[in-house]
């Protein structure tokens, strides 16, 4: 039996975050990654058995309105992933909520759809400048998940360079030990 942590990924990316879950022992079953060539070498890193066989699926909004996260419920332990940070980001107009890649009204419904026992979400600093960022964790709150969040740096880690990122992790408070 494999029980192992079964990781839904949002936002994958090229793969270096679920790189990260595979030195956890997670089981990555599912990712959601918009850009192709990201797709592209994912699919190589699953070809070449650096990570695990699952769907690729392309788009958070078609992955809620195919109904391909329905599936997802109740074999879910933790979802991951780092919501586009261009609505947030003092590199971009700093446009919040009225951006039109915002992703988090998606990634929310993807944790009311899916229910899984953790979670754990990545952004930058300035996502805290926002009083959007109050409904995003009056929804998680909502909900029925506990989180706390914080600032992290790369150098904190022991990096060279800076790369400060906000992180957000949370559990259900329904379920003991999670």
């Amino acid at each position: 039996m494999d029980d192992r942590a079964r990781e839904l990924s949002l936002f994958t990316g090229s793969g270096g975050g679920i790189l990260g879950s595979k030195l956890l022992n997670h089981k990555i079953i599912g990712m959601v990654e918009y850009n192709e060539y990201c797709q592209q070498v994912l699919a190589q890193r699953i070809a070449d058995g650096h990570i695990d066989k699952c769907p690729i699926f392309t788009d958070v909004r078609e992955f809620i309105q195919s109904g391909a996260a329905e599936q997802y419920r109740g074999i879910t332990d933790i979802i991951t992933g780092g919501p586009p940070c261009q609505s947030f980001s003092v590199a971009g107009k700093q446009l919040g909520e009225h951006d039109e890649r915002n992703m988090w009204p998606a990634t929310i419904d993807i944790v009311r759809i899916v229910r899984p026992t953790r979670f754990l979400f990545e952004n930058v600093p300035g996502m805290l400048r926002f009083e959007y960022t109050k409904t995003v964790f009056a929804q998680l709150a909502n909900l029925g998940y506990g989180f706390k969040y914080g600032i992290i740096s790369a150098s904190d880690v022991g990096a060279r360079h800076k790369r400060a990122r906000l992180w957000i992790v949370g559990k259900r408070e329904d379920v003991a030990n999670a």
